[in-house]
Formats: structure tokens, sequence, C-alpha cells
């Protein structure tokens, strides 16, 4: 693994003739100070979109170091918001916040985060409680994998050759090698150990078209609370449920996270002694009303009008964490799922494990979902610059195999999916469009790779969606 270090480094704060606060580069070392009174910000630029995983090294922590953060974002535009560029939830391939807080207790110490960061230009640090921090080897540890370009392009005009260059190394972050991705929940003996992670849904067929059903499990929180989501999409946009017990709330969201619609909050009768004991929740979904329960006390009833039918998933909201254990959901008595998350199999159930082939997807920092357009276009790009067939023809394997029983394929899939072995019961177009960029994509890379074996294996779908 290569530790990446910043290309640029560039001062933003206010600097008090006193020196109160300041923040400032020297020889290699980065120092922040700040007296409370206003944030001491360090401004990172990278100079290009980078994946990996972001770390650091505290050489000094001075007084109250508790309040320090690292904010990353593609864009300088968004660094200074107060979620920077994310939350980015849509599935489980990266944090899912971009904006990471430490408690910073000791020096020399070593902080790398267990979570990658997809697209990352910039970084800000911003220390605002009174304290002072000496920091070394701010960088990120790159991915798994980064293809370098094997083709080059050059000519007269700067500008074409510039473009040529941006779409190689475009590509390049697109790509993501396999079992290279994090698993997204840490299994243990006691549960599924969550951190900072919005909740994934439940990738069962039968589950994404629920409207009615009862959901239990045992929660033990660990720092802060947790979260949970009902009726959900694929993509995770639903009914986002927030146990808060720093603040004794529980708060009802639209969306994917914390940072989305409020829909409903109420005060919980409860402080954070409830922190590392074991609790019972229960959630019961009749299409619009949703009521919870924790201890068998209700919580939280209300009735929405955004949101109707859809999966479910548990998760933590940003700087908090949680052990799950025995989650169960039914429907007019019919058990839809039942797992103690004690075996590493409950992450296969919700796509939170991970890639096991390589694949190409839509974007360093966008879904990074393996989508049926994108992969048309990748395609050719990778046919003149890297030359990594192997991506492709993985790519195709997992989307083809996602196929229904009207021909059609299914135009997106998420990476840590396995390739199906049959078709899936469902006889609808979806985006149409996306069928024949899948079939564009065949052919393309049959006309470049010559692989005869795979466009035989690819030929019974092709003629299934034809006709």
């Amino acid at each position: 693994m290569m530790i990446l270090l910043p290309l640029l480094l560039a001062v933003s704060t206010l600097v008090r003739a006193d020196n109160a606060v300041f923040a400032r580069e020297r020889n290699g070392m980065i120092h922040l100070r700040t007296d409370g009174s206003y944030p001491a910000r360090f401004i990172i630029d990278y100079g290009q979109d980078i994946t990996g995983f972001p770390t650091l090294n505290v050489v000094h922590a001075i007084g109250n170091t508790s309040l320090f953060s690292v904010a990353q974002s593609e864009s300088r535009a968004l660094l200074n918001q107060l979620h920077s560029d994310g939350p980015i939830a849509m599935s489980a391939a990266q944090n899912t916040y971009r904006v990471q807080h430490y408690n910073i207790s000791a020096s020399n110490s070593t902080h790398t985060s267990r979570l990658l960061q997809g697209g990352v230009r910039w970084q800000i640090l911003t220390l605002s409680s009174p304290g002072e921090l000496t920091l070394s080897e701010v960088g990120i540890i790159s991915s798994y994998y980064t293809p370098r370009p094997r083709a080059s392009f050059d000519c007269s005009n700067r500008n074409w050759t510039n473009i040529w260059r941006a779409g190689a190394q475009t590509v390049a972050l697109s790509m993501i090698a396999a079992q290279s991705i994090p698993d997204f929940w840490q299994i243990s003996s006691e549960g599924a150990f969550i951190e900072s992670a919005a909740p994934q849904p439940y990738a069962g067929l039968q589950a994404q078209a629920l409207t009615s059903y009862q959901m239990n499990f045992m929660v033990k929180p660990i720092t802060g609370g947790f979260s949970f989501k009902v009726l959900s999409d694929t993509l995770g946009d639903g009914i986002y449920v927030w146990i808060n017990l720093s603040n004794s709330t529980i708060s009802a969201y639209s969306g994917s996270t914390e940072v989305d619609t409020l829909l409903q909050t109420a005060r919980l009768n409860v402080t954070s002694s409830l922190l590392s004991h074991w609790h019972n929740v229960s959630a019961s979904i009749n299409t619009s009303n949703i009521t919870v329960l924790i201890n068998n006390m209700p919580v939280l009833s209300f009735s929405q009008n955004v949101k109707f039918y859809g999966s479910f998933g548990i998760g933590a909201a940003n700087g908090q964490s949680a052990l799950f254990t025995n989650l169960t959901v039914t429907s007019e008595d019919d058990q839809i799922y039942s797992s103690d998350l004690k075996s590493v199999s409950a992450l296969e159930d919700f796509l939170v494990s991970k890639n096991s082939l390589n694949v190409i997807v839509d974007g360093a920092r966008r879904d990074r979902i393996a989508y049926a357009g994108d992969l048309d276009i990748a395609a050719r790009t990778i046919a003149t610059s890297n030359y990594q067939f192997d991506y492709i023809n993985d790519t195709l394997r997992l989307l083809t195999s996602n196929q229904m029983t009207a021909g059609y394929f299914v135009p997106t899939v998420k990476i840590q999916q396995h390739p199906r072995e049959s078709l899936i019961n469902i006889n609808m177009t979806g985006l149409i469009g996306y069928s024949f960029n899948l079939l564009y994509a065949m052919g393309e890379y049959y006309m470049v790779s010559a692989d005869v074996t795979a466009a035989k294996a690819y030929a019974p779908t092709a003629t299934r969606m034809l006709n």
C-alpha cells in the first residue's frame, strides 16, 4: 500500500496576532492551534481525484483536542459545507460519511480509516476545541489497485491531449479490484458491529415489494446511538429512523441518513446509561403508518405519505456505533428474514461484504455501483488506455446475470452481489435503454478481445433480450 501525500498545502484560518489561533505546515508537519474562539483549519489539495483510506499520525496533542475532524470532498466548492459533499449512502462500497470526527487523546498515535473514501481531491483538517495538534504523514493510502495507462495519446492540440489523459484517469478510478472493498460491517460472536454506516437494505427480492411487516432486533449501542431503515428502495432511500442517545431523541426522516427530510421526532425517557446494554427494538410498518417500540415501550408513532413499500436495514449515524443481533422480519405470519448476524452470510444478505469480481462502477465518488450504461462507455476507454479486459468481462458477467424473465436486464447491480444463476422472475422492462447499452458493451468487448468463450457465454442472454 502506498500513502499518497498532499501535492499542495494551503492554509485557511483566522490567524490571530497572539498566535492563539493558527494552522500552518512546516517541515512536513501540520500544526493546528486554537483557543476555542475560532476553529483552526488547514486545507489540502491532492491535485487530482484519489480513492483510498485517509490516514494521519498524531505527533503531539496538547490541551483539549477532542473536537478534531477531517472532511473529504471531490470539489472545493463543497468542502466547507457541514457534511462536505456527502453523505453518500447508495451502496456499501465506500464510507457513507465524508466527514470523520476524532477524539484525539494521545500523542504518537496513528489513525487510519477502515472504510475507504472514493473520489477525493480536497481535505480540510479542523480543530475546534482549545488545544494544539502536530500531525505528520497526513495522506491517503491508495486502494488495492489503481491501473496505469498502458497506452498514450499526444497531439499538437494540448486540450485534446489533456482530455484523453483525463478520460484514462477517470475510468481507472472507476475500476475496483476483486476483494478490495472492505466489509461494511464487522461480524463478531456478539453480532454485527456497525459504525458510522447508513443502513443498507436487505437484498431479497421479496422484501423490495413489502408494504406491511414487523421488524424486530436486539441492539447494544456502543457510541451515541443507532439507526434502522424501513420501506427502502434498492439504493437505500426509505424511512430512516435514528435513535440518538446523545440527546435522548428518536427521529424519522425521508431519505437515507440523518441529514435528509425530517418527518417526526420525539423525546426519549432514557439517558446515556443505555449504552453498552442490550435492548429490544421493534417496528410495525403498515404502508404509511409506522410505530416503534424499545423494550416493549412505544417511543414513536407517525403516518407519512412519501414511502409505501420497500426493504429494511440497520446502521449507525455518523460518529455512532452499535452491535446488532437476532434480526427478524415477518409479514402476515410469513418469515421474510431471520438471522443472529453472527455469520459472514449476513454480509451477503445486505450486500455489505467484499466484492467478488473485478468491476467497473459509475465513478470514483458516486454510487460506486455497476451500471450497464457506464460500462458501455468505459469499455471503449479501457480498450484504448489500460487494457484491463478482465474488468470488462467480470462486469459483463455480473450485469448479464441479472436478467428478468421478460428478457431485459436490471440496469444497475451492486458490486458485492455474486452473479445470479437463474433469471429474475419479474416480467417488466425497467430502463430499456440500459439493456441495449449492455448489448453494445458485449459487442465492444468481443471486438477488442476476440474472446470467443465469453461471446458464446453471453449469446443466450443477448438472444433472450432481443426476442
